[in-house]
């Protein structure tokens, strides 16, 4: 089973923790592809790279940083059918 090429989430990607580590550190390149990509949709993100983030907030104004950029994205977990077109035995959800 191929994942949909018409689902919102599929066409416009998910977001990796790299990425969006970039962008909150003020890479201007992070902040363009980021832009570039996003542009029809809300940014996609899953729970877990936004769980990785947070975790690795050093004060609670970082916490509070990341919760506000994270509102700009659409929170994403992997359902059954997904995670076996990638291979994955198990969805990666919580």
């Amino acid at each position: 089973m191929q994942p949909s090429k018409s689902d919102p989430v599929m066409a416009s990607g998910i977001f990796d923790s790299s990425i969006l580590i970039d962008c909150l550190r003020g890479r201007v390149d992070a902040i363009a592809f980021l832009a570039t990509q996003s542009t029809a949709t809300r940014p996609h993100t899953h729970l877990f790279v936004a769980a990785e983030l947070l975790t690795g907030a050093r004060d609670k104004n970082e916490q509070t940083l990341i919760d506000s950029f994270l509102e700009t994205f659409e929170r994403w977990r992997a359902g059954s059918a997904l995670c076996r077109a990638v291979g994955l035995r198990t969805p990666l959800a919580f």
